[in-house]
């Protein structure tokens, strides 16, 4: 017949430094770890909640003396329970809610949105780094932005790198004010209403006399000028002019 063990001092069970009280379990010695320690490979085993009380929490120990310790925050609104995921995940995943408290792994993205008809006003981020990854990202409010439903891009300058460093196979425009007198200057409107009255010229004529100014579609169809290079063949459209109005003043005498 089983045995109890007891001190016989009336009031509570101890064994050794341990002692119960209803139902409470507390060592008698101050300041000393309770160790619970299965012999071999057996485990301490709790078939139910562990409960951490006032704002306490639960050491994970290393192999010296230091721990990680992890506990609720000092006031919640209510009770909520995070269950772990079914795995370890993989290399770079974070732990995300489905919003219930059920944990899984994910991959860090940002989703990317074609904004073609959204008014606002948008800030193109900047960064200092050209590889690998960032922790900060850059806006400039008052100097660069643009707005989806317009196609408008502000800038407070916008500057083109020129400079011979950057090229090669270098050649003189020819025929420049020929050409531009093959090109129409239109006013229109936008199909999409973004824009009325807009000067302009038409893609596909330009691609017929100037083609290294337009930009194609991947089928190889023009849908865009670049009205910023314009300005070399202008330049020597004006030159062009401004000799043939010195020959006049030549022939005629004039100055």
């Amino acid at each position: 017949m089983p045995r109890k063990i007891t001190s016989g001092i009336v009031g509570g069970q101890v064994l050794g430094n341990l002692a119960t009280q209803a139902n409470t379990f507390q060592s008698v010695e101050s300041n000393v770890n309770i160790v619970f320690t299965p012999d071999g490979t057996g485990v301490a085993e709790f078939t139910k909640d562990i409960l951490t009380s006032a704002n306490s929490g639960v050491r994970f120990g290393d192999g010296d003396t230091n721990y990680a310790l992890i506990k609720a925050p000092a006031a919640l609104s209510g009770d909520y329970t995070l269950t772990l995921p079914v795995n370890n995940g993989a290399a770079n995943q974070v732990l995300s809610t489905d919003g219930s408290g059920v944990l899984s792994w994910t991959t860090t993205v940002v989703n990317v949105t074609n904004q073609l008809s959204d008014s606002a006003t948008y800030y193109p981020t900047l960064i200092t780094a050209t590889s690998g990854s960032t922790g900060t990202l850059n806006t400039s409010s008052s100097k660069l932005s643009y707005v989806p439903s317009t196609g408008t891009l502000t800038a407070t300058a916008l500057v083109e790198t020129s400079s011979i460093t950057f090229k090669e196979n270098i050649n003189p425009i020819e025929n420049a004010l020929n050409s531009i007198l093959k090109l129409t200057g239109v006013i229109y409107d936008r199909k999409d209403g973004s824009s009325l009255n807009e000067a302009g010229v038409i893609a596909e004529q330009v691609n017929e006399v100037l083609p290294n100014l337009v930009t194609k579609d991947e089928n190889g169809n023009p849908y865009g000028v670049n009205y910023t290079k314009f300005s070399a063949y202008l330049i020597e459209a004006v030159k062009e002019l401004s000799d043939k109005i010195d020959e006049i003043n030549t022939s005629t005498g004039r100055n």
